[in-house]
């Protein structure tokens, strides 16, 4: 999440070196998860996985707008428009306010936690 997080900071701070290794993380990144993960306690069910919107929005997404405003890198744009679809279903609610979170992968979404059970 750092490397997302800072990209705007160190394209601020000049630091081209750092900005060209954490732009090799972004270009390798797909924003996929895991379905699930085991529980810690071995007599429940697997738990599902979510990640956490409004996190996501400011951290992943917003580091990846804030980078393309000030570099033009339209890798940086791609990845941003990628997360914002992964990220939609989340939307899919009455009011049009977000669920908590959603799976990346499936598309699934949590009304109010990282993990769900099964």
């Amino acid at each position: 999440v750092t490397v997302f997080d800072s990209l705007d900071t160190m394209l601020l701070m000049d630091l081209k070196e750092e900005f060209t290794r954490a732009m090799a993380i972004v270009r390798n990144s797909t924003f996929t998860m895991p379905i699930s993960i085991p529980s810690t306690d071995a007599r429940d069910k697997p738990r599902k996985v979510y990640a956490p919107f409004f996190e996501t929005v400011i951290r992943y997404l917003g580091g990846l707008l804030s980078a393309y405003a000030l570099s033009h890198d339209t890798v940086l744009l791609d990845k941003a428009e990628n997360l914002g679809r992964l990220l939609s279903p989340a939307f899919g609610t009455e009011s049009g306010l977000p669920y908590f979170g959603v799976n990346t992968v499936t598309y699934v979404v949590s009304h109010e936690r990282f993990l769900d059970e099964f």
